[in-house]
């Protein structure tokens, strides 16, 4: 086939705050009409909103994946910040993704 994911993104790559409730409604669809590609989601995801957000997602769809890009960096130069990774906001989101990983499997 042409994709083996698809990465579901309701803040459309803007980095927002997650929406569970449109990511399971988006997972749901694709899940039903094309059940072999595997799925992910994204939307502002860090150390907090994984906590936050994903049990919600995981319930549903256990094999989901997840993306985190803009909330690893630092600020951007116009925010006060470099846009360098930092190294700790990566640590948390991690962490937090073990953590929620490990309450779902058990």
């Amino acid at each position: 086939g042409l994709a083996d994911y698809v990465l579901c993104d309701a803040s459309e790559g803007q980095g927002k705050p997650m929406k569970p409730d449109t990511l399971l409604r988006w997972l749901d669809v694709t899940a039903r009409y094309v059940p072999t590609i595997g799925l992910g989601v994204a939307g502002g995801l860090n150390e907090a909103s994984v906590q936050e957000q994903m049990p919600k997602i995981l319930s549903e769809f256990e094999n989901v994946s997840w993306d985190s890009e803009g909330r690893m960096h630092t600020p951007i130069p116009t925010q006060g910040g470099d846009g360098s990774l930092d190294t700790t906001n990566v640590y948390g989101y991690l962490q937090a993704s073990a953590e929620v990983i490990q309450k779902t499997n058990n």
